[in-house]
C-alpha cells in the first residue's frame, strides 16, 4: 500500500494558490512537502508562506551561496549586515529552510551568519547553535553542525563577552550567572521596559525605542539553547571536553534563570532591571526604577505619567517573551510554571482575537500603536515562538498546565486569521491584536518574513517531532474535527515521510490516521495520536 497523493490537477491547483501561480511548478514540486487538508484557508496558507520562503531566499552568485533576507528590499539598510542578513528571525528562516528538500539554503544562510565579518551575528538576540542543530535534526546529518563547531563557541564567547557601547547593550553577568539585553535586542521594539522610561533624562537618543538593559527571559533561553546546542554538537563531534564545558554551563544558566526570573507571585517568568534608570514623571539625579527589581515593581515611587497604583497588583509586566524558556527547553517541567500558559487565554492578560498580544493587557502601559511596538501589537515572530513552545511542551513535558491539542489548534487558528490582508493571505510586521487589520504594513515590509509557518505545520498540527535519534516521532496536534490531510514528500533523516488523516476515507480512499516511511504503510490507528516509529 503506498501512501496517498493528490493527483496532478490537485498538485498543480495547491501550487497555483501562489502568487506567482503555477508558472512557479517546478521549484515548489522539487522543494516543498505537498500539503492538503479539508479547511482551505489553512491550505492555501500553507502554499504562500512557501511562496514568501522562496521570495526571500536569494542566491548570491558572487558568493556561490543563497542567503535569507527578512525584508524585500533591493538596497542595503542601515541596520542591516552585509547582504541585508538579519539575525533578528534567523531561528524562523532555518526552521522553515530545513524542510525544503534542498537544504543548502538554510545551511548556507547558517554559516554565513557565523563566518562573514559583517554579518553581524550578535546584533539581535540568536540562538545560533540550535539553529545548525535543528538542521541536523530534519536532515539527519550532523556533520555540517560539527564543521562549525569552532565558529559556534567564538559566536558564544562573543555574548558572554558582551558590549555596552549603545546601541548594543548585552553580556553575561558571572557575579548573577544570568545574560542581558535590551528588549528591542530580542525583537521587541517599545516594549513594557521602553515605555517606562524617561529618554531626555538618561540623556541618550532613541533609549525609549530600545529599552533599558535587563535580564530578561527571552535572552537567557536563547543563550541556554546556543549552550546546550553547542554541547551536543560537540558530542556528536567527539569533543567530550567541550560538551562537558557547554553541558554543565547551560544546567547552571537554567537553574539561574528560573531562579531569578521566575516571579511565583505572577506566576510568569519576568524582566529584572539591571541597572537603576529614569522612568517618566522622575527628576534629575533621583531615578525611580531601582536594579534587580521587576517590570511590575518599577516606577512605583513618583506619581509619573502612566503610573496606576491601582494597578500595583497582578495586572502588570508580564511580556509574552516570558514564554520564551519552553521554546527553548530551558523551562522545568512542573506544575507550577506550566500554568503560566493559562494567560494566553485570560482576557486580562494576552487573550485577544488576532493575538496573543505582546503585553498584558492589564499593565499600564499596555498600548496599541501603529508603529513597531511590543508593548501591546500582535506580532508574528513572537506568536510563532509561542506555538513552536507549547508544541514543545505538549510532547516532551508531563504537566501543560491544562493545555492539549484543542488549545494549540484554538491558538494556531488566530495565527492563521491574522495572516491576511482584505480576505487574501498577507504578512505585514504588525497586527491589531482586536481588529482585523495591519498596524505596521510599509512597503519594505510587505511579505514579511519575520516568522514561521510551514515548521509549525508540520512540527506542531501534524506533530513530527525532529531528533537525532533513528525514530520517527509524531505527535499531532491536528483535531479529529479536521476530517482530513494529507502531506507528501516530507524528506526526514534521508527518508520520504507521509501522513494522512481521512476520518471517513472519502477523500483520501484511506480511512484512519496512516504513517508512510519511504513508501511503505507502517502505521496506521483509527485516530490521530502519538507514535514512535524506527525509520529503517
Amino acid at each position: 500500500m503506498t501512501a496517498p497523493r493528490p493527483p496532478e490537477p490537485e498538485f498543480a491547483r495547491l501550487l497555483g494558490l501562489v502568487p506567482e501561480g503555477a508558472g512557479a511548478d517546478p521549484w515548489y514540486r522539487a522543494n516543498v512537502p505537498l500539503f492538503a487538508c479539508a479547511d482551505p484557508v489553512l491550505e492555501r496558507l500553507y502554499y504562500y508562506r512557501a511562496w514568501v520562503m522562496r521570495k526571500h531566499i536569494t542566491f548570491h552568485a558572487d558568493l556561490g551561496i543563497s542567503l535569507i533576507s527578512e525584508f524585500d528590499s533591493p538596497e542595503q539598510l542601515y541596520w542591516a549586515g552585509a547582504r541585508n542578513t538579519i539575525v533578528c528571525a534567523s531561528d524562523h528562516h532555518i526552521n522553515e529552510a530545513r524542510w525544503l528538500a534542498d537544504p543548502r539554503p538554510a545551511r548556507e544562510h547558517l554559516r554565513f551568519l557565523l563566518t562573514d565579518p559583517g554579518a553581524q551575528p550578535r546584533n539581535y538576540a540568536s540562538a545560533l547553535g540550535a539553529s545548525a542543530l535543528g538542521i541536523a535534526e530534519v536532515t539527519g546529518d550532523v556533520a555540517p553542525a560539527t564543521a562549525l563547531l569552532e565558529a559556534l563557541i567564538a559566536n558564544h564567547e562573543g555574548w558572554r563577552a558582551g558590549r555596552t557601547d549603545y546601541p548594543h547593550d548585552n553580556g553575561f553577568d558571572p557575579e548573577r550567572g544570568l545574560y542581558w539585553n535590551t528588549g528591542c535586542d530580542s525583537s521587541g521594539e517599545y516594549n513594557l521596559a521602553s515605555a517606562q522610561l524617561n529618554e531626555p533624562l538618561r540623556g541618550i537618543q532613541g533609549y525609549k525605542i530600545r529599552g533599558g538593559a535587563g535580564y530578561r527571559p527571552d535572552i537567557n533561553a536563547d543563550m541556554y539553547a546556543d549552550l546546550d546546542a553547542i554541547a551536543r554538537i560537540a558530542d556528536a563531534a567527539g569533543r567530550r571536553d567541550v560538551a562537558t564545558t557547554y553541558r554543565a554551563e547551560a544546567d547552571a544558566l537554567r537553574a539561574r534563570a528560573h531562579a531569578a526570573l521566575w516571579d511565583a507571585e505572577r506566576g510568569f517568568y519576568m524582566h529584572r532591571w539591571r541597572r537603576d534608570e529614569y522612568a517618566d514623571g522622575d527628576r534629575h539625579g533621583a531615578p525611580s526604577i531601582r536594579a534587580g527589581s521587576f517590570l511590575w515593581q518599577t516606577n512605583a515611587l513618583t506619581r509619573g505619567v502612566g503610573h496606576q497604583p491601582e494597578a500595583d497588583g497582578r495586572g502588570r509586566g508580564r511580556e509574552l517573551t516570558g514564554l520564551m524558556p519552553w521554546y527553548r527547553g530551558m523551562a522545568p517541567d512542573t506544575e507550577e510554571t506550566a500554568a503560566a500558559w493559562q494567560t494566553l487565554f485570560d482576557p486580562e492578560i494576552f487573550d485577544a482575537p488576532f493575538g496573543p498580544t505582546t503585553a498584558e493587557r492589564g499593565d499600564p502601559w499596555f498600548s496599541v500603536q501603529f508603529d513597531c511596538r511590543a508593548n501591546g501589537n500582535a506580532f508574528p515572530l513572537q506568536i510563532a515562538r509561542v506555538l513552536n513552545g507549547l508544541a514543545r511542551m505538549l510532547a516532551t513535558h508531563r504537566h501543560t498546565g491544562g493545555m492539549d491539542a484543542a488549545a494549540y489548534r484554538r491558538l494556531f487558528m488566530r495565527y492563521v486569521a491574522l495572516q491576511h490582508r482584505d480576505g487574501v493571505p498577507y504578512l505585514g510586521e504588525f497586527h491589531h491584536p482586536f481588529e482585523d487589520r495591519w498596524v505596521v504594513d510599509r512597503p519594505i515590509g510587505s511579505h514579511y518574513f519575520h516568522s514561521s509557518f510551514i515548521d509549525l505545520v508540520i512540527t506542531g498540527l501534524l506533530g513530527l517531532r525532529p531528533g537525532l535519534g533513528d525514530d520517527l516521532v509524531l505527535n499531532p496536534l491536528m483535531e479529529e474535527a479536521l476530517p482530513f490531510f494529507s502531506i507528501s514528500g516530507l524528506g526526514y533523516h534521508g527518508h520520504d515521510i507521509a501522513l494522512s488523516w481521512d476520518s471517513e476515507g472519502a477523500r483520501l480512499g484511506l480511512r484512519g490516521f496512516c504513517v508512510f516511511i519511504d513508501g511503505t504503510l507502517r502505521h496506521h490507528a483509527d485516530r490521530p495520536g502519538r507514535v514512535t516509529l524506527a525509520l529503517s
